[in-house]
């Protein structure tokens, strides 16, 4: 069953890929096809050669085998594809939306860079200010969760991002082609530095595939037959490194012992852990055997949001906005917890849900197919508006997030009001950089 389910997905998202009608891509068919087979079909040859690496813990919980688990996860990550696929294949193709974003005046586009890099950095400071300073974040890291807990101001970090979007906008237009391309590496090295400060590795990775996707779109188009393996190895290897340096880091004395040598880099690789990392395979097989009529959510995670705001009652009080926390404890210690069970009586470990997780956890399989239905739909629009807009920065910051980390559950929706917040700064910042030059202009 295991091997079946390699060659059915790769064909799947394979034939789905060579036969989209865009041939963009990054468009939302093309993309998604690519992206399922990295997370998906990458996994199971993994798990295909070494059993060991799938987690036990599921197994036991389920009280299945690996096979066993496999059969209903093939049929309803199949179904949930294809739905996201028709979902996308819904909204007509080129339909142009509103276009508010003009950017044919590069000092202002230069300008706004600079002001939107220096509130995500005035956001890092707030942080270290708040905590104490950058040693205690530094000693902190191996209690990542509790240090970085109401770091509000971490928020406009992502305004980072948008900056150096707009810097590889520049050097398509420049005149100073290289001093640009200096300003926005050392700008992207800063970025990369805060983001694994702070611990974590996946804001620094999708920082570095969105300035890829940029480069796309802004300098030079990319296809499968114009990529350089001489460029793709060098990068993949860095990447490669990175995903476990950020872990090790994290240990109690972890920085130190990086700074001092005592830790070799190779003991820390692992290549089935890598793409573990990029996977969430084994949490879908665990929600698609578990759920059934007499335990599904019914969709009671729609209330863990608006509990959230009630600020009246202590955070402990209220459900984790992450719902892979239940998923967690059930997988992990076997106890049944529905949302909205307040965090207090859990463990605060999540297991991300995505897509898959919250439909089939919440509807069973209907749940599942509404719930990738809307989500394709969503793709389509979020293409749609930036199509639209020429693909300028700021658009494409929206569509990227919405590809890569917009769903339909809490924890995505949590974070999607994250970044429209950033969205909607960005633009009033250009805007009014925008009319400030246009009034000196006017006026002399």
């Amino acid at each position: 069953m295991l091997l079946f389910s390699i060659i059915w997905f790769s064909f799947l998202y394979l034939f789905v890929f060579f036969k989209a009608k865009n041939k963009d891509l990054f468009s939302p068919v093309k993309f998604i096809s690519l992206l399922y087979f990295v997370r998906n079909v990458l996994y199971l040859i993994v798990i295909y050669f070494d059993p060991s690496s799938f987690p036990d813990y599921i197994l036991a919980s389920l009280g299945m085998t690996l096979e066993d688990s496999l059969l209903k996860y093939i049929l309803l990550q199949s179904v949930a594809f294809i739905a996201l696929i028709v979902g996308i294949n819904l909204v007509p193709s080129g339909v142009k939306y509103f276009r508010v974003l003009h950017f044919n005046d590069i000092s202002a586009v230069r300008l706004t860079s600079i002001v939107l890099f220096g509130f995500g950095l005035l956001g890092y400071m707030a942080f270290i200010s708040k905590i104490g300073g950058l040693s205690v974040l530094i000693h902190s890291l191996s209690n990542r969760t509790e240090i970085l807990s109401g770091g509000y101001s971490l928020i406009l970090l992502k305004l980072m991002d948008i900056s150096i979007l707009f810097r590889i906008y520049i050097v398509k237009y420049s005149n100073t082609r290289k001093k640009d391309v200096i300003v926005f590496l050392i700008l992207l090295i800063i970025s990369i530095i805060l983001y694994s400060s702070l611990g974590g590795r996946k804001n620094a990775v999708f920082l570095v595939l969105m300035c890829i996707v940029a480069y796309h779109y802004f300098v030079k188009p990319i296809s499968l037959s114009s990529v350089k393996m001489r460029f793709v190895i060098p990068l993949v290897t860095m990447l490669f490194f990175y995903v476990f340096i950020i872990p090790t880091a994290r240990q109690p004395n972890g920085v130190s012992k990086l700074m001092n040598g005592e830790v070799n880099l190779m003991d820390e690789v692992d290549l089935n852990g890598f793409v573990g990392y990029l996977s969430y395979t084994y949490i879908d097989i665990f929600t698609a055997n578990y759920f059934n009529a007499n335990n599904n959510w019914e969709f009671s995670t729609l209330l863990t949001i608006p509990k959230n705001l009630d600020l009246t009652k202590p955070n402990y009080t209220r459900p984790p906005i992450d719902e892979g926390v239940y998923i967690y404890n059930l997988a992990r210690y076997g106890h049944y917890y529905k949302p909205p069970t307040p965090r207090n009586v859990m463990h605060v470990v999540g297991l991300p849900i995505e897509n898959f997780g919250f439909g089939y956890a919440n509807g069973l399989t209907l749940g599942l197919v509404i719930a990738s239905l809307l989500l394709g739909i969503v793709y389509k629009i979020s293409y749609n508006i930036s199509y639209s807009n020429f693909f300028n920065p700021i658009v494409l910051f929206f569509y990227l997030h919405m590809l890569f980390n917009f769903n339909f559950s809490s924890l995505r929706i949590n974070n999607f009001v994250y970044m429209l917040i950033n969205f909607l700064v960005a633009i009033a910042i250009y805007f009014m950089i925008l009319k400030v030059r246009k009034e000196k202009f006017y006026y002399g």
